[in-house]
């Protein structure tokens, strides 16, 4: 109702004029505001246009990518459930530690039993169970025994890797872009200049700089997913172009102390 959300709407705008106001005098006490005027906030306004035009995203390629990685999940979780003889849920924890080392914090209550790959154990936690994260599933996958059972639990933590890998990219990316889509087709993430203590940019809803860069020989693509927009003139698709910086920081440190070894180098 109106009546219930003026009170509020009205106090959050008042408060952030008075940050505002506040954040000036501060500016200009301790010199900043020339900065803050000739650069923080014209790169604000430039945010704020990216963030407003956004990025197309093919829709149906998405589509296609969560339903072909669902079927490779269902098929990956049916070939490790033919390596361990019986069904298991690879997201728990207690599970994989029965499944892979034995052990049984309550006994009692084990679905598993008689059917653990019996590895030693790698690492345990302070609790002193076995720990049976990605670490150690990498270090067991690059075993090899002449023991039929331990190398079929080998290749089950083969597998294994490759599950929580493709379920990692399908939850993280690509589910996570399909929930962010707007009407219009286009994702638009959210940048913040004073996201990082590095004083780069963060990125949220979804985080463009965290999208797996993929091999030619990978299966999925997912930053194939994201499409320049079309050009209303010719009516043709833009290119997106990806540049990356190599050692910015140290090229800037180069730049304004003017040391000889370091312009050598950059």
């Amino acid at each position: 109702l109106i009546e219930d959300g003026f009170s509020y709407a009205l106090e959050d705008s008042f408060h952030t004029w008075k940050l505002y106001v506040m954040c000036l005098d501060r500016a200009e006490n301790e010199g900043m505001s020339e900065i803050l005027h000739k650069h923080m906030f014209p790169f604000l306004w430039t945010l704020y246009r990216m963030e407003e035009r956004g990025v197309d995203i093919d829709v149906e390629a998405l589509k296609r990518m969560q339903v072909n990685m669902a079927k490779d999940l269902d098929f990956m979780l049916y070939d490790m459930t033919e390596l361990l003889g019986a069904e298991f849920n690879p997201n728990s924890n207690p599970q994989l530690q029965e499944i892979l080392f034995g052990y049984q914090k309550k006994p009692k209550e084990s679905l598993l039993r008689n059917i653990s790959f019996e590895f030693p154990v790698v690492s345990q936690t302070n609790g002193g169970a076995p720990q049976a994260n990605a670490s150690v599933l990498w270090t067991l996958s690059r075993k090899e025994y002449k023991n039929k059972r331990k190398q079929e639990g080998v290749e089950f933590c083969k597998k294994l890797m490759d599950f929580k890998k493709l379920m990692k990219l399908k939850s993280a990316f690509v589910d996570g872009i399909f929930d962010n889509i707007y009407d219009d087709g286009k994702i638009h993430c959210s940048f913040n200049q004073v996201g990082a203590d590095s004083g780069r940019l963060s990125c949220q809803n979804i985080n463009l700089q965290q999208l797996p860069k993929a091999s030619e020989d990978d299966k999925y693509q997912i930053r194939s997913l994201f499409i320049g927009s079309v050009d209303e003139e010719t009516g043709k698709r833009k290119k997106i172009i990806a540049v990356d910086y190599s050692n910015l920081e140290i090229r800037v440190n180069a730049h304004f102390s003017r040391d000889k070894k370091l312009l050598e180098m950059f």
